[in-house]
């Protein structure tokens, strides 16, 4: 647990921090409180979330979602599409085809950048702007995510007939085209320094802009990042709508505690941190001042098991897995830990349209889970409360079943489903020690040592967002992408590896027809519940707490442009 600030140090930093921005006189200023800090602010070779949304924060892709899902233009006056010739599926003879005897083809789409699209400094975004994060991609030395480019997907960036002029091209048709939004780079600022870089064998992850992007094409600009306590954004004077609020702060708060008070004291203005969203729910209630937004992103906390050398050899059994599951109960966790505000999950897409109802489920049973561990050669002889191994393939006899686990220091409820955990599997005979470590770095890099990515817990309570938008997602269960040297940004720390999963996932990537990719992905819950690769706990709600003065159309929800209206943002009169 974190310590409490003192009340006197809070009110120090407050005046510090925020002065007296609330002065008439003063400039409207939106104050956003977390808990947890950015690890960059270009998040192309980050995993986390948080830097996903801090990108997009201060800049935007050429086209977005709303509210409810739709394409909108954001740097272009039109969205491409099939009927007004955008989007072509064009043969491709350099390539081999997908199925024997048709025709290999690939997907091109074309978009024109509106003349109206500058950056903060008035310098025209062009396609070289747009190319940049390509060849960022592809480069060889860059430690980049995979699916921060074009969704993930293999492709191609090119300049069209002029500098306005973007062609994107997917090697096989591509449902998810939308994922082809890139959050262009300013290559009049870049280029040189990046090229620089490279060939004294820099990557981008390298480069200071990451951390200080001081030109943007959103409503807001970065302007100061102090350490450990908050990021200032300023009005970009070149933004081609209205923006309301002259300036944006995110200001961090190791103890939620004191979110809280900043909140229910009105000065803070928003934050998505109070959690779980029970607890949001509950000041609200108690305090006038204060409302609260719910929502269902695609976040659900997932149980992964290490089966990586690393990993504790009982995980490699199905069985001691499937007995894992058993033991939790989570609709406890949904009343007891969320307070009612959560849901139980069982599959990647639970919570979906896109749900199998034919998923295997096995409930909770800690008596069956007792008797499934016992066939698997762990029990408790000895009288300790903890399973020995008896007769386990490669494992002394009378070895303890005993593990490591971790998951998100920073944020609470996380730590509250594990302590839950601890305490109901030791019902089964499981113990484990837990070591916590903030989202950064648990999703760091194989390079940076990063505990998820070189295996060195056997359990991580963790939580991936597919998204809510369409059944096709990423796959971080991907044979290719376990963590390595050659590979350091690999998702795949848990190392699974299914060929027939990642041959489904793949079918998905480019199967237009959505029936079959209905059909691929009931079989993939199918084998991830039949093997047990992983224990989906809970579909966790997000939650804004906002002061009631805050007008705002839409909250950080999207898959692809979450603060598309920020610019609307406003208190009342």
């Amino acid at each position: 647990m974190l310590k409490r600030l003192p009340i006197l140090m809070f009110i120090a930093l407050l005046v510090a921090v925020v002065g007296g921005v609330q002065a008439q006189d003063e400039p409207r200023v939106l104050r956003i409180g977390l808990t947890q800090e950015p690890d960059m602010l270009i998040d192309y070779p980050s995993n986390t979330l948080l830097g996903w949304s801090m990108a997009r924060f201060h800049s935007q892709p050429q086209w977005g979602t709303n509210e409810n899902g739709e394409i909108v233009p954001v740097l272009i006056d039109e969205v491409p599409s099939f009927e007004n010739g955008g989007i072509e599926i064009v043969e491709d003879p350099s390539e081999e085809p997908l199925v024997e005897g048709e025709p290999a083809v690939d997907m091109v789409i074309r978009f024109r950048i509106a003349d109206w699209a500058v950056w903060s400094d008035g310098t025209p975004i062009t396609a070289a702007d747009f190319l940049l994060p390509q060849d960022i991609a592809t480069d060889g030395i860059s430690q980049v995510v995979s699916f921060r480019f074009m969704g993930g997907f293999p492709g191609s960036v090119a300049q069209g007939e002029t500098d306005k002029d973007v062609i994107l091209t997917f090697e096989d048709p591509n449902p998810d085209w939308l994922y082809g939004a890139i959050v262009p780079l300013p290559a009049h600022i870049l280029r040189e320094s990046y090229e620089a870089d490279l060939a004294e064998g820099r990557g981008f992850e390298q480069n200071a802009w990451i951390r200080e992007p001081t030109v943007s094409n959103g409503p807001f600009v970065f302007d100061e990042w102090v350490t450990g306590s908050f990021i200032r954004f300023v009005k970009n004077p070149n933004y081609w709508k209205d923006v309301w609020f002259d300036e944006v702060q995110f200001q961090f708060y190791d103890d939620v505690s004191v979110l809280e008070q900043l909140m229910i004291a009105g000065d803070m203005d928003l934050t998505s941190y109070i959690l779980p969203a029970a607890r949001a729910a509950e000041l609200a209630e108690e305090n006038e001042n204060l409302a609260i937004k719910t929502y269902f992103i695609g976040i659900r906390l997932e149980l992964g098991f290490n089966l990586g050398p690393n990993g504790h050899p009982a995980l490699q059994d199905e069985r001691v897995r499937r007995a894992i599951g058993m033991g939790i109960d989570r609709q406890f966790m949904v009343e007891e830990v969320y307070g009612g505000v959560a849901e139980p999950a069982y599959s990647w897409w639970s919570g979906t349209p896109w749900f199998n109802e034919e998923t295997p489920i096995y409930e909770y049973d800690p008596e069956a889970a007792v008797a499934l561990l016992r066939e698997a050669g762990w029990y408790d002889e000895d009288g300790d409360g903890v399973a020995e191994a008896h007769g386990v393939e490669g494992v002394d006899d009378g070895t303890p079943l005993e593990m490591t686990a971790t998951t998100y220091a920073d944020i609470q409820h996380y730590q509250d489903s594990l302590l839950y955990l601890q305490d109901a599997l030791s019902d089964i005979g499981l113990s484990f020690d837990i070591n916590n470590y903030p989202v950064g770095e648990i999703h760091g890099s194989f390079t940076s040592n990063a505990p998820l990515a070189t295996g060195q817990f056997d359990l991580y309570l963790i939580a991936w967002v597919p998204g809510v938008s369409t059944i096709g997602t990423f796959n971080p269960y991907d044979c290719a992408d376990i963590p390595s040297e050659e590979n350091p940004n690999g998702l795949n720390g848990v190392q699974v590896c299914d060929e027939r999963l990642d041959e489904l996932f793949s079918m998905m990537d480019v199967e237009l027809d959505a029936e079959a990719r209905q059909a691929q992905s009931d079989e993939i819950q199918v084998i991830m519940a039949e093997n047990s690769y992983t224990q989906y706990l809970v579909n966790v709600l997000s939650v804004d707490t906002y002061n009631a003065r805050l007008v705002f159309q839409r909250t950080p929800t999207s898959d692809l442009t979450p603060w598309l209206y920020v610019n609307e943002w406003q208190f009342a009169e």
